[in-house]
Formats: C-alpha cells, sequence, structure tokens
C-alpha cells in the first residue's frame, strides 16, 4: 500500500473493468465482513486499486 493505493491480488479470478468500484469481503468465522472499498485503477493478474473514504 502506498498513500491511498493498494495492489491487490485475488485468490480467484474476477471481472471487473478500469473505474469500478469495489467491495473487499472477508470470511471471519462463519459470516462475510465488508473490510474495504476501493475503485479500480490498473487491471492485470492483480489489480491496483484506489482506496476510498
Amino acid at each position: 500500500m502506498k498513500g491511498n493505493l493498494a495492489k491487490i491480488q485475488l485468490t480467484s479470478p474476477a471481472c471487473t473493468e478500469v473505474g469500478e468500484k469495489v467491495a473487499l469481503l472477508r470470511r471471519i468465522e462463519k459470516h462475510w465482513r465488508l473490510v474495504g472499498k476501493c475503485q479500480t485503477v490498473s487491471l492485470c493478474f492483480s489489480f491496483h486499486a484506489q482506496i476510498l473514504q
């Protein structure tokens, strides 16, 4: 993470386009929890995201 940019590597494929807003979820025990939201900046095997406030 650098400033408000983060490089996120996914464990499974996902489809998105540059500029789309993405929710980041994490499974904690048996429940899914929202851990963040971001907007895609660039795409490759991982994607670069701008963290939203």
